[in-house]
């Protein structure tokens, strides 16, 4: 288990010390110069990639050693398992009465953490993400000749990048959603 633990969390460590290094960086660096500009800049992005480690509901660096310590084989597959019965009313047994006691009430727990933070970061998405990216987009579309290369690149990266997580979301997901339209027919 330790040389997994060393693995997970020697991301976080390197992201540690690049901010550590960026705050030495500033402290003997002239203020407002371009390296002390460059220091904050890299301290901050630093310590920014460290956040999404502790959204433990996904597959993060933080999840893997919650994993490891609680000893289950795979906490996600199995809490999404769970979850799945549950919202099922029960129709079929429990799947975590397979595993053993201590996994068990480990994927039990992890199911609430799944739920509450899906369900936050969905809503999160929804409610922030998604508007401020269509208001992104339909503000370049509008500016492509005033501003065209700033334009063109927003609507490019930006566009391109949702456009493949969509595709990517379809690919996985729309056969739910096809399903869930046939029924209702």
């Amino acid at each position: 288990m330790t040389n997994g633990l060393t693995v997970y969390l020697s991301g976080i460590a390197v992201n540690l010390v690049l901010a550590a290094t960026a705050v030495l960086v500033r402290a003997s660096a002239t203020a407002d110069s371009a390296l002390d500009r460059i220091g904050a800049d890299v301290a901050m992005l630093s310590l920014l990639m460290i956040a999404p480690q502790f959204l433990l509901f996904m597959r993060t660096d933080l999840y893997f050693v919650l994993q490891d310590i609680t000893g289950c084989r795979n906490l996600y597959a199995d809490g999404s398992a769970y979850v799945r019965w549950w919202a099922r009313r029960r129709s079929r047994p429990d799947p975590s009465t397979a595993l053993p006691p201590g996994e068990r009430r480990a994927v039990r727990a992890y199911a609430w953490l799944l739920v509450v933070g899906t369900t936050a970061c969905v809503a999160l998405a929804i409610t922030v993400s998604l508007p401020f990216t269509v208001a992104l987009l339909s503000t370049a579309a509008r500016r492509v000749t005033a501003a065209p290369i700033d334009s063109l690149l927003t609507l490019l990266i930006i566009g391109g990048s949702w456009a493949i997580w969509w595709r990517a979301w379809w690919r996985r997901h729309g056969h739910r959603l096809r399903g869930l339209a046939f029924r209702r027919r």
